[in-house]
């Protein structure tokens, strides 16, 4: 660009350069070199980052034809491309455009034109004419809608965008966001360089917030807008979701016990959750599990006061599995061991799940299915998410589990080809599980049949505390569908579901018929003929049919634990109160309804 120069240069320069030309008198001239003849021009406020237009005219001095030629040009100011050289006849107003260029650079503006005028016959002295163009190049000012994007909850898998309006408060100058640079892993910029920013206008640009890790990410956007000075927004978010640690294959010792491997619990940690797989007719649990603090929930000799299943094939424990202070999940570096309880496999396959919830957010999460249909049933996977029945039973169980924070998410939909699994028997059953190895993703599997367990069952989870792995003999539960329910038909079907995911995901029966209780303290330790009390008409009770609803804090401290409850809550769907308005059920079932029972391994003092 140009340097900016004082208007006297310019003015002495144009009379010596009028000086040069030539001598003596003709068309109108006297004697000496005349003067140039000095416009001004105010162009005012004009834009610095665009070129700027102004119009001005020259008379012709001579009463032949001439020719107007650039003689000089200071400042950012020029003849527009095409203006000169000009002819101009005589007597003639031509009007010529000046073009000011201030290059980006704002504040005052001080240029000249001076166009030379040359007389094509006669030897008149050529002219000269000088503009004189001052004015102002506005500087591009712009703001940002808010100082910083906090996105708040991000769960690990999930997504959240959030955007920055970027204004551009000049009146005069263009601009545009040339660059949107994002730190911090968790964080991408979803814009493309340049956005426009016309005088006034606005622009939105969009960061995106995916998590591959729990923990508190952080980062910082930075827009880079031109003539301006850039705009640097802090990015913070909180990441619940899982840690998982795959410790491989446990080998056994002579004692059936396998190595002792270490855990680290953050603070920010709601459950530890250990898997282990072996093969069919060998059983596997906890030869050891110990806190931080030294204290032993289970030790070799089997004695710790921590409750545990030990099954073969798959193995599942959580902690906390109950509300009990002394078997809390406590922060820090825990030790856990797997026991062979008998069978003959040398080796067990360890996994351990550590669930964060930063930010206190440990009180919600997210429950996706994967739903199966029998074949001989009226629902199937592409007529589910339309049928009124089926949903009409999920907003059911999604209201039951709300009363805890936990939403029922995505659900998938799969048809079963076997016609074999419309009634399904005792020894069908881990068969028909193991079918879920057909699901996309690992969820809660649910498997809708005619008739289970020859009939007598409503709906058995393949175990209490199941694990996270698809197509095992555990994995998942199995329940009744009743073609063209009534409305108290749904709700039995809905209370059913919730019932039996209620086991899978770590709940044992507030009360079995036998009398014995759960290990959980602020469940009240009703007769087996159940409790009176409207609030206490638990619904993992063994006879929760007629209108049996309530789950219970120490019950949602377990649920919301379980890897297979994310930490996600869908978009738009906010935790609920919940709503939940039971019809009692007005079909006849069996004792044995719920296929799933069995007492704690170990007896928990209330």
């Amino acid at each position: 660009m140009r340097s900016l120069r004082s208007f006297g240069p310019a003015l002495a320069r144009a009379a010596l350069f009028v000086g040069l030309v030539g001598c003596g008198g003709g068309g109108g001239g006297g004697g000496g070199d005349p003067a140039p003849a000095v416009t001004e021009v105010d162009v005012g406020l004009v834009a610095s980052t665009t070129t700027t237009t102004t119009t001005v005219t020259l008379a012709s001095p001579f009463e032949v034809p001439a020719t107007v030629t650039l003689l000089d040009q200071t400042g950012p100011v020029a003849p527009a491309p095409g203006e000169v050289p000009v002819a101009i006849n005589p007597g003639s107003i031509l009007p010529l455009d000046l073009v000011v260029d201030p290059a980006g650079l704002p504040g005052p503006i001080d240029g000249a034109v001076t166009l030379l005028v040359s007389p094509t016959s006669g030897g008149a002295t050529p002219r000269a004419f000088v503009y004189h163009v001052v004015g102002t190049a506005e500087a591009v000012t712009t703001s940002v809608s808010v100082p910083s994007l906090a996105f708040g909850e991000v769960p690990v898998g999930t997504t959240k965008t959030k955007t920055v309006t970027v204004t551009n408060l000049s009146t005069r100058s263009a601009s545009s966001v040339t660059g949107a640079t994002v730190t911090g892993g968790a964080f991408a910029s979803l814009a493309s360089p340049p956005v426009a920013l016309p005088p006034g206008g606005s622009a939105v640009i969009s960061v995106r917030c995916a998590p591959t890790a729990p923990g508190s990410p952080a980062g910082q956007l930075t827009l880079a807008v031109a003539g301006a000075a850039q705009h640097v927004l802090a990015l913070t978010a909180t990441s619940g979701g899982p840690e998982v640690t795959d410790f491989g294959n446990q080998t056994f010792d002579a004692s059936g016990l396998g190595p002792v491997v270490q855990v680290t619990v953050p603070s920010d940690a709601i459950s530890l959750f250990v898997e282990a797989r072996c093969d069919a007719g060998t059983v596997v649990g906890l030869g050891r599990l110990e806190t931080p603090a030294g204290v032993e929930y289970e030790n070799e000799a089997t004695t710790g006061s921590y409750v545990q299943w030990p099954d073969e094939v798959t193995f599942a424990a959580q902690v906390p599995n109950t509300d009990q202070p002394a078997l809390a999940l406590s922060p820090g570096t825990w030790k856990v061991r797997l026991r062979r309880f008998s069978g003959t496999d040398a080796n067990a396959t360890l996994k351990v799940t550590v669930e964060r919830r930063p930010a206190g957010t440990g009180t919600v999460g997210t429950l996706d299915l994967n739903i199966f249909f029998a074949p001989a049933l009226t629902p199937d996977a592409a007529s589910a998410p339309n049928n009124g029945d089926l949903q009409d039973i999920l907003s059911r169980v999604d209201d039951l589990y709300a009363q805890q924070g936990i939403a029922l998410g995505q659900v998938d939909y799969y048809d079963l080809a076997d016609a074999t699994y419309d009634d399904v028997t005792q020894a069908e059953f881990p068969e028909l599980l193991k079918l879920s190895s057909g699901a996309a993703k690992p969820r809660m599997n649910y498997f809708f049949v005619r008739t289970a367990i020859g009939g007598g069952v409503l709906g058995i989870a393949a175990k209490i505390g199941g694990g996270t792995d698809r197509g095992t003999p555990h994995s998942g539960v199995m329940g009744l569908w009743i073609e063209a329910p009534s409305a108290s038909q749904r709700d039995l079907v809905a209370r059913v579901m919730a019932h039996e995911m209620g086991h899978f995901l770590g709940l044992y029966h507030t009360t079995e018929s036998n009398g014995s209780v759960d290990f959980i303290d602020d469940t009240t330790a009703c007769p087996a003929s159940g409790c009176v009390n409207a609030n206490e008409k638990y619904l993992m009770h063994w006879q929760a049919i007629n209108g049996a609803t309530v789950l219970t804090n120490g019950q949602g401290l377990v649920l919301r634990g379980h890897p297979l409850v994310s930490a996600a809550v869908p978009p738009g769907l906010a935790v609920r109160v919940a709503r939940y308005d039971p019809v009692t059920a007005s079909i006849a079932v069996s004792n044995a309804w719920c296929g799933t029972c069995a007492p704690p391994a170990k007896s928990a003092p209330r």
